[in-house]
């Protein structure tokens, strides 16, 4: 075995040293059979150098071996990402033709998050941001990562929720927001759909308190029938409304207002304590 090693690589020092007569000659199918009768790194790495050198790196993809013997494809992924890793182009033919899914998943989700924190992003960019989050999204489907799917759904939505801001001309940006931005944001906006993008995108799983701000406090009861649209409205989220409405001054339309909110609440028992311990008027109850 080892004989046959040395004889390998010989082939490899000899066919280096005259690349550009073997391409001439036409030789890349026997290139390739070495390049699956190697064992060394090294060996692998030179052979897939003499075919990107002459374009002729996309004749492994169809050979046999390279199906049958995955470790032949991690070599071909390593070879990119150290010696070409701005190729994505090929690196990206690699993945799809092994099912490398988890691979174009990570890759497209890397460009697009690079897209979205370049503060000098514009439009254009990060409309292909959008693209980058969505191509993340399908690989990650299809590789059954379902959380991070959804998270790069998430951030695709937000990047366009940011773009549309910016079109109809709101002084406001979503992309690289803090934690006090996004609670701030979530504070005084009043589409409740358009939170919950935001909301999603970074984190935030309660939304009840924006809830009580928006809807009890500023009057937009348009923006709990939103929550009610996509949450149920349980218990733990009238305890939580409860829990808003005793650190609150409440004047005339916030108490109306929260009277409607809780009337929605089934439990005659939880709603009868809250109105007690509110003050609110015994006909409610």
């Amino acid at each position: 075995k080892q004989w046959y090693q040395r004889r390998v690589r010989g082939v490899l020092e000899f066919v280096s040293a005259k690349a550009h007569k073997f391409a001439q000659a036409g030789y890349f199918p026997q290139l390739m059979e070495l390049f699956f009768e190697s064992e060394e790194y090294s060996e692998m790495m030179q052979i897939c150098d003499i075919l990107y050198q002459f374009d002729k790196f996309s004749l492994f993809l169809s050979h046999v071996d390279v199906e049958r013997k995955p470790h032949y494809q991690v070599a071909l992924l390593t070879y990119l990402q150290h010696h070409h890793p701005d190729d994505r182009l090929k690196k990206e033919a690699v993945c799809k033709q092994f099912k490398k899914y988890a691979e174009l998943a990570r890759m497209y989700e890397a460009r697009a998050r690079d897209m979205m924190n370049d503060r000098g992003s514009r439009a254009e960019r990060l409309g292909e941001c959008v693209k980058m989050y969505r191509k993340a999204a399908c690989f990650y489907k299809l590789d059954n990562a379902f959380d991070k799917q959804m998270q790069c759904v998430g951030f695709a939505r937000l990047v366009g929720l940011h773009l549309l801001f910016k079109k109809r001309g709101y002084p406001v940006s979503l992309v690289n927001m803090s934690p006090d931005d996004v609670k701030s944001f979530l504070y005084r906006h009043s589409s409740f759909y358009e939170s919950l993008i935001v909301a999603n995108a970074h984190g935030v799983q309660d939304m009840v308190p924006f809830v009580f701000r928006n809807a009890v406090i500023e009057d937009n009861m348009d923006y709990f029938e939103e929550y009610r649209s996509v949450y149920c409205t349980d218990q733990a989220f009238f305890r939580g409304i409860w829990g808003c409405a005793k650190k609150s001054r409440l004047n005339e339309t916030a108490t109306r207002n929260l009277i409607v909110i809780l009337s929605r609440c089934s439990n005659v028992g939880l709603r009868r304590s809250i109105a007690q311990n509110l003050s609110l008027p015994t006909s409610y109850s």
